[in-house]
């Protein structure tokens, strides 16, 4: 199941709903005429959508005077730009070119979400690129810049009221990178001239570089760029020639690291148990609520887990619930010193933290886990959909 497949060991039960080992297909196993038998094997086979949970997305620009939910915003990923007119509740594809792990995107600001937006687009190992047209076709601008294998450009920055573009490269190992600030010339409306990229790096001392900014996006009058050992610099003069002066401008800065981080879509969390059973009458239940990395539900949702006691036992048990949680607005979900319901590294034993149940078959017929997400919007604002197991319980 999923890319890389593997055996599944844990026992199987019909009538139950699963997820394959990628959280790819959710299936539930339903018994036919023929019986099951020991030794019965599912295999799944996947294909994998475009915009999903856990791709990451290095970069992100609103169309100017969009907003909510008619927001129109452009995505840089490792497989391309993806657009959304209705705020991020939907994305499709604008456009794919060679070398398109994009990790960082820049508008010009004259863009309206239509066919004519200018998209500028700086990716891992392949430059620069630029699209006229909304995405739909795309140049590549690699004369004069740092380019090629261990070349990626870290940030873009546009100055509409010079005409310029400017990037950052990062090139080489982390802790020994170096970088510099390059310039590209713009026609009045804002597309790539035929010249060559040229250092823009007067006055800067330093090695690689993350970050740039100004102060105006419409008319800037000062930029700043940040990196790895280099703190925080700051041109105010040279923008009119595409030269700026830089010089250090840290003031009470402790941190010299300043990096842009990349952002996850967070994608629908799944309800996943697994279920040991015990000569005594016992069963245990480990039950996780989480989306492929690990992040738990969104604030308001619930999760559940009841018994229903068996009927003709004198006294009669009391229906007993083991977990009522409403999810607060935190990374993860903590009850007293624990965090139940995560694995958010699979790789680390140490922060494997699921929900607890171990449940009396001797006085309680079933055990029903539910999972009621909070969902305002579709994905990547959804935690999910309503799930509801329950499991018979065994007596001796």
């Amino acid at each position: 199941m999923g890319t890389v497949s593997g055996i599944q060991t844990k026992l199987a039960f019909a009538n139950q709903g699963y997820y394959s080992d990628g959280r790819e297909v959710y299936f539930e196993i339903t018994e036919g005429t023929t019986p099951f038998e020991i030794s019965d094997a599912f295999t799944f086979a996947v294909t994998a959508n475009k915009v999903n949970h856990g791709w990451t997305v290095w970069d992100m620009v609103r169309v100017p005077d969009t907003h909510g939910a008619t927001a129109i915003l452009y995505a840089g990923t490792a497989t391309g730009v993806y657009k959304t007119t209705n705020g991020s509740r939907t994305w499709s594809s604008a456009g794919f070119f060679t070398g398109d792990y994009i990790l960082a995107l820049e508008l010009y600001p004259t863009a309206t979400g239509g066919a004519t937006d200018i998209i500028y687009a700086g990716t891992q190992n392949a430059g620069v690129w630029a699209s006229p047209d909304g995405g739909t076709t795309w140049t590549q601008y690699v004369t004069g810049i740092d380019s090629g294998y261990g070349a990626t450009i870290k940030d873009l920055l546009v100055d509409p009221d010079n005409h310029r573009l400017y990037a950052v490269t990062y090139k080489g190992p982390v802790g020994s990178a170096t970088g510099s600030v390059y310039m590209h010339t713009l026609n009045t409306n804002g597309t790539m001239t035929a010249d060559p990229w040229v250092k823009a790096n007067t006055g800067m001392s330093g090695t690689s570089l993350y970050a740039l900014g100004s102060d105006m996006p419409s008319s800037p009058t000062a930029l700043f760029v940040g990196g790895e050992g280099i703190n925080l610099y700051k041109a105010t003069s040279g923008l009119d020639t595409g030269n700026p002066s830089w010089y250090e401008s840290k003031g009470d800065i402790s941190n010299l690291i300043m990096a842009r981080m990349p952002v996850l879509f967070s994608g629908e969390c799944f309800m996943t148990i697994y279920r040991t059973d015990y000569g005594n009458g016992y069963s245990y239940f480990e039950i996780y609520i989480e989306d492929e990395n690990g992040n738990p539900p969104l604030k308001g949702s619930i999760f559940t887990a009841v018994a229903a006691p068996r009927s003709g036992l004198e006294p009669a048990p009391p229906e007993l619930t083991y977990w009522d949680v409403t999810y607060p607005e935190c990374y993860t979900t903590p009850h007293g010193d624990f965090i139940h319901g995560t694995f958010r590294d699979p790789s680390d034993g140490a922060t494997n933290d699921p929900y607890f149940v171990s449940a009396n078959g001797n006085s309680y017929e079933s055990v029903t886990f539910t999972f009621t997400p909070t969902c305002e919007v579709e994905a990547p604002g959804c935690s999910g959909s309503n799930q509801t197991w329950t499991y018979a319980l065994h007596t001796p």
